[in-house]
């Protein structure tokens, strides 16, 4: 078959790479094969379409859907249109890709307000209840280093309104997806807003370059880390973006050769991260990657057979894992023969539930947590005495004496071990009680000797009197007290009175408008400038009124905030490439100068500058 495939006419178009990828893991340990993704209810069921991402917000959710509306599912299960950002030539024969606006990653800011993502036209700010927004990134009409932002995908917030997010691709439109992953091409970045940046030709900078198909974003406790999904390579990348940490500017590797492509990932209440995976691999399936990623003549000829539809159906297979702070797998949730999902693309956790969004599917997912087991981590290679490496010891008398170990207990049988071992538990308990022992000897000497220093500060001195410590006496002061050595008399110390704290009083936040996402009726904080969606339905609040649609929406205009800082590049390592971090001093959570560990990533500095315009028309 490979050399069938390898005598076919190349294509014109995608010019595939070699792609070095690991052999994919086994399903043993947290990806023991299981059921739990079919367990999940069908929510919503035949409303929606496609969805992509998901903000959960007290059983509320909010989606964007493959025909460019985002809406609000309530829950009772009905569906409440908020906004569609499309084009006068949506819905007609001829119109262009993108014409209706996909929605992609979507997040709530500390405000309220959705942010989204859209893979055609870049980001977007939206009152979830009026459908008004703002359009921060223009997509359409914005170079940054000379490059236009392409296929944008997922994103994240940090508390202080700076905005990271994707473009998978600049060579390819979302619709050729399978091109990015076939032809391994790294034009992928991870680009990052600053809202507070003066120029508006400067508020958008790259923060990391020269990825395959970058797509999940999430940030790590106190926004001091990005985690960047590398789907096409089926690894997580970690820039640490927290500008007082010690490792700012600085990008790593936190989890790699995972079960599939990794698609949005989003933390848990736990600090754990939910990573959807759009297509399962494992050593039993590997990807088209796995199998031809180091003959790129067989990927070109495959990309033609995809075109007809002849090859690339989803794998009867689908699967999600939950990773531990440090990227550990702690547990996996698979569809084994992909009856109910063969793609995910995001995983919401709220009140022990997982929200499941599939591309593919025309419903959410809803799994029960507390019926599944507990996840169990898996225990680290070398943490056993069997998988010890006595040839590695360099202690010339620990290799030898467990070399001669090694040896005698091969040497006994099965009652004999047994004798060892009770010898080994009763020697081990000896040790301990002499460990005790020798503690309460110390403990005691240690007494003696208090006893022995109290008694000389008894004995008189130029500082001789009654003393309980060092602010004895009466008064409020940090020094103040009654003194009987050669300062005698009652003193106040310097700081004697009352003291109520640096910041005692009571004070107000700079934003006092109410969350929006919540269940009382918002104040209208619609950014200046923004234009109004009429909200057809008349919804008055979460979970509102009936059922209705937005009206064609209006351009809103460049967007009015300020930034200062910039931000630089990174380059991960993918595949015979390396990742590069650049300087960044925007946004207050972003890169600068970096050196890499883990991905060997080279350190660039950037001018930050950008060609193009920040702003202009969304679509009406």
């Amino acid at each position: 078959m490979a050399e069938i495939l390898a005598s076919m006419r190349a294509p014109q178009g995608p010019k595939p790479v070699v792609v070095k990828m690991p052999n994919p893991p086994a399903l043993e340990g947290p990806l023991a094969p299981n059921d739990f993704l079919t367990r999940a209810q069908s929510y919503a069921l035949n409303l929606i379409d496609g969805p992509e991402s998901l903000v959960v917000v007290n059983r509320y959710i909010y989606t964007g859907l493959r025909n460019g509306w985002i809406v609000e599912i309530r829950p009772n299960g009905s569906v409440r249109k908020i906004l569609r950002m499309s084009y006068p030539d949506c819905g007609k024969p001829n119109a262009e890709e993108g014409a209706c606006g996909r929605p992609m990653g979507m997040r709530a800011d500390r405000q309220g307000y959705l942010v989204v993502a859209d893979a055609y036209s870049g980001i977007f700010r939206v009152h979830p209840r009026t459908g008004r927004y703002t359009q921060l990134v223009d997509a359409k009409n914005l170079l940054v280093k000379d490059k236009p932002l392409g296929y944008i995908n997922d994103l994240a917030v940090t508390k202080d309104g700076t905005i990271f997010f994707t473009s998978s691709s600049n060579k390819w439109k979302p619709s050729q997806y399978l091109n990015i992953i076939f032809e391994g091409e790294t034009s992928g970045r991870v680009l990052v807003y600053n809202p507070r940046e003066m120029l508006p030709a400067r508020r958008v900078q790259e923060l990391v370059t020269n990825l395959h198909y970058p797509n999940g974003l999430e940030l790590g406790p106190n926004d001091e880390f990005l985690l960047i999904g590398e789907g096409g390579r089926s690894r997580i990348f970690r820039a640490w973006v927290g500008r007082n940490h010690p490792k700012h500017g600085t990008i790593d590797t936190f989890a790699e050769n995972l079960p599939g492509f990794v698609d949005n990932i989003r933390q848990s209440p736990r600090k754990t991260y939910w990573v959807a995976l759009s297509r399962g691999r494992h050593a039993s399936l590997p990807s088209v990657l796995d199998t031809y990623g180091d003959k790129p003549d067989i990927r070109a000829n495959l990309i033609d057979l995809v075109k007809n539809n002849m090859i690339f159906d989803d794998p009867n297979f689908g699967i999600v894992v939950e990773l531990s702070d440090t990227g550990t797998i702690l547990r996996s949730l698979q569809d084994p023969d992909g009856s109910m999902y063969t793609s995910v693309s995001e995983v919401a956790e709220e009140n022990d539930a997982l929200f499941i969004a599939s591309k593919s599917k025309n419903f959410v997912g809803i799994v029960d947590l507390r019926s599944l087991p507990k996840p169990q981590p898996k225990e680290p290679e070398g943490s056993g005495i069997h998988t010890i490496n006595i040839e590695a010891i360099a202690d010339p008398n620990l290799k030898t004496m467990l070399s001669g170990v090694k040896t005698k207990l091969g040497q006994l049988k099965s009652d004999q071990m047994v004798g060892v071992a009770l010898l080994l538990a009763k020697r081990l308990y000896e040790i301990s009680m002499q460990f005790k022992k020798a503690q309460a000897e110390i403990a005691k000497l240690t007494l003696d000797l208090r006893n022995i220093q109290a008694g000389i500060g008894q004995s008189g001195g130029p500082n001789t009197g009654t003393e309980t410590g060092p602010n004895t006496g009466t008064g409020t002061g940090p020094n103040t007290g009654t003194g009987t050595g050669p300062n005698t008399g009652t003193g106040t110390g310097p700081n004697t009175g009352t003291g109520t704290g640096p910041s005692t009083g009571t004070g107000t936040s700079s934003q006092t408008t109410s969350n929006l996402l919540d269940t009382t009726p918002p104040v209208d904080t619609t950014a200046s400038g923004a234009v109004v969606a009429p909200d057809q339905g008349g919804s008055s609040g979460l979970g509102g009124s009936i059922d209705g649609g937005v009206g064609t929406t209006s351009p809103p205009p460049a967007v009015g905030t300020t930034a200062q800082g910039q931000a630089g590049a990174t380059t991960p390592s993918s595949g015979g490439t390396t990742p590069s971090v650049a300087s960044a001093t925007g946004g207050g959570t972003t890169a600068s100068g970096a050196t890499a560990s883990g991905t060997t990533p080279s350190g660039i500095t950037a001018s930050g500058t950008t060609a193009g315009a920040a702003a202009g028309p969304p679509p009406p």
